[in-house]
């Protein structure tokens, strides 16, 4: 992927071979072997390269969702290296790609389950709750979709729900 940036066709299948690399293990090896490698860079710099491209977004969406499920680490690189602006800017520019728009809420889930407050805040402030229900409101039938915005949105609305118990003031 690194060594030609500009071919749509090996950014796309690259993403792609990502994603079905990182599914269904439980050991984080192979996760952790795909980030070290530089992995979750170049799912990141596909996406910001063909941000109108849905097999792109489709993809890499999905191989960030897969790689996220089950580690802090890679929850935070993900963060650092620009993940949380490309997956609420595919959300935005594919707003018709139900499936584009359950896997990028499915990684926003896993990455705001983080324990890590600077990402919920990073998603919040990047507007990613109004993308979410945004995506919620389009696809009203798709319970999958509906299920993940739910469920992105109350952790993300339950990590500022202690911001809103009013305090006692003196004049």
């Amino acid at each position: 992927m690194n060594r030609f940036p500009n071919s749509l066709s090996i950014q796309s299948e690259g993403c792609r071979a990502l994603q079905n690399l990182a599914v269904g293990t439980r050991d984080n090896r192979v996760r952790e072997g795909i980030a070290s490698a530089g992995g979750i860079e170049a799912i990141v710099t596909a996406m910001n390269g063909f941000p109108n491209d849905a097999s792109i977004q489709c993809n890499a969406t999905g191989a960030l969702q897969n790689l996220a499920c089950n580690s802090e680490d890679i929850k935070c690189r993900i963060a650092r290296c620009g993940g949380i602006h490309v997956l609420i800017s595919a959300m935005q520019n594919h707003p018709d790609r139900p499936l584009i728009q359950v896997w990028a809420c499915g990684t926003l889930a896993y990455l705001a389950a983080s324990p890590d407050e600077r990402i919920k805040k990073a998603i919040v402030l990047l507007g990613g709750l109004v993308v979410i229900a945004n995506a919620a409101q389009l696809n009203y039938g798709d319970k999958v979709l509906t299920c993940m915005a739910g469920k992105v949105m109350s952790v993300l609305l339950r990590s500022t729900e202690q911001d809103c118990v009013p305090r006692p003031t003196v004049h």
